[in-house]
């Protein structure tokens, strides 16, 4: 269905209950006055509207597209003059929102990004935005944002290995997800991606060009054998010394000689 045409000279006013998923909205010419009303049921109770104004009925005069969303407190139980703080951060934004409401109020908190960013979700986990709360205790909550990244466009993304003339590259969307595989030539082992990453498999998302190398060290063949007549390799020395890993144990080789990590000669 085609959303209703409003002139640039009119406004577009929405007015809801906390509790109720349903709205009403009015389009208004701009500077028009208009009273709000919020009509409690019989088990709860008109405590303010979403932006803290507290009157009710209200007049507001209207100057922009704007929500009123009416919040509501259960008499259920008798009332309790209970208050507690909200704080409601965005992003890494150093002011927060902070206000006070009495206990068994319900709070209506949207998350609005910045423009290139979209919402992730809660410091609690949760993911809805808007979101409504019954506050029955002190709530701290802080928006997460991440940077948003259009499906429709592509991006290019190239994988290599370090000191090897050969690469793949590929468009890939926005948001795609791959996997990368570092297989070794014989005689050699992974080590890790040239940006300090070790996973191998390794899970990427696709957000910008960008090249993944992966960086191999050789291996040097070697049985190891318990000992206990053990060897110092002094430091001044290990830089004339060939470090390796095998099956992901560190091994010196020295002088024809392999040691494990504490200088104990392994194999001679």
């Amino acid at each position: 269905m085609a959303a209703p045409y409003v002139s640039a000279q009119e406004h577009q006013v929405v007015v809801q209950a906390s509790e109720c998923a349903s709205a009403q909205t009015y389009s208004l010419p701009d500077r028009a006055s208009l009273i709000l009303k919020a009509t409690a049921a019989d088990d709860s109770r008109f405590v303010s509207w979403s932006d803290g104004n507290k009157a009710n009925p209200r007049t507001v005069t209207v100057t922009s597209d704007v929500t009123f969303t009416a919040l509501f407190a259960s008499d259920k139980g008798g009332t309790s003059s209970e208050t507690y703080t909200a704080t409601v951060y965005a992003g890494e934004c150093a002011t927060p929102f902070t206000r006070e409401f009495e206990k068994g109020s319900l709070m209506k908190i949207v998350a609005e990004p910045d423009e290139g960013y979209q919402f992730k979700k809660w410091s609690d986990g949760n993911t809805d935005n808007p979101r409504v709360l019954t506050v029955d205790s002190d709530i701290e909550l802080r928006a997460e944002f991440e940077e948003y990244v259009s499906p429709e466009t592509s991006y290019n993304v190239t994988v290599a290995a370090e000191d090897c003339g050969s690469s793949f590259s590929c468009q890939f969307y926005g948001g795609t997800k791959l996997i990368l595989n570092a297989h070794p030539d014989k005689g050699s082992a992974f080590v890790r991606w040239q940006d300090g990453n070790t996973d191998n498999p390794r899970n990427v998302t696709v957000t910008q060009d960008i090249t993944y190398t992966a960086v191999f060290e050789p291996i040097i063949p070697c049985v190891t054998i318990e000992t206990t007549n053990g060897v110092t390799i002094d430091e001044k020395d290990l830089p004339y010394a060939v470090k390796y890993i095998s099956n992901g144990i560190l091994y010196i080789l020295r002088n024809g000689k392999i040691y494990n990590a504490q200088g104990q000669l392994i194999d001679n």
